[in-house]
C-alpha cells in the first residue's frame, strides 16, 4: 500500500487526509473525556454515535465515558 501511495499523488493525498481526520477525531475524543463534565460527555457521545445508546448496554457506555453506570443513569434522567 505504501509503495502504491508513493507512486500515486492522489492516493497519497487521500491517505493523508484520512489519517488527519482520524487523528483529529482521536484528539477530540481525548479532550472531551479528560476535560468535559458528565453532561457534556453524554451530549458528545449522543452526537458522535447517534442511536448507539439504545443498541448496547449502558455499562459499556459508562465505561467508555469514564463514569459509573449509576452516574450515567442519573445524567440520562436529567438530559432526557
Amino acid at each position: 500500500m505504501e509503495a502504491k501511495m508513493q507512486s500515486n499523488k492522489d492516493l497519497e493525498t487521500f491517505g493523508f487526509k484520512v489519517m488527519m481526520q482520524d487523528a483529529y477525531k482521536r484528539a477530540e475524543r481525548e479532550k472531551i473525556l479528560l476535560t468535559a463534565s458528565g453532561i457534556e460527555k453524554l451530549e458528545w457521545f449522543r452526537k458522535s454515535y447517534p442511536n448507539l445508546e439504545n443498541e448496547i448496554p449502558h455499562y459499556y457506555i459508562a465505561s467508555f465515558l469514564g463514569m459509573t453506570p449509576t452516574s450515567l443513569s442519573r445524567l440520562r434522567a436529567i438530559i432526557n
